[in-house]
């Protein structure tokens, strides 16, 4: 009776597509650890703080795994020896 609302369908992330995030933890192995649509992603050599923008190499469940393109901000976070 009443016509159907077509509501669009979030996209999957996929392997190359661009993201941006801001990184809010570093893992024991030096990777950041940022979300992005409700997925944890991991990105290689980020360093914590910064706002990169990363190209995605590698989606496992909801882990995402990426590598920088761009540094958007550089991280506010010093560190001392």
């Amino acid at each position: 009776m009443y016509p159907r609302i077509q509501v669009p369908r979030e996209e999957g992330l996929r392997k190359g597509q661009e993201i941006t995030v801001t990184i809010r933890d570093v893992d024991e192995k030096g990777r950041g650890i940022s979300s992005y649509r409700g997925k944890t992603v991991i990105v290689y050599n980020a360093s914590l703080g910064s706002k990169v923008k990363a190209r995605i190499v590698k989606v496992v469940g909801d882990t995402v795994y990426a590598e920088i393109t761009n540094t958007i901000k550089d991280s506010d976070v010093e560190y001392q020896e």
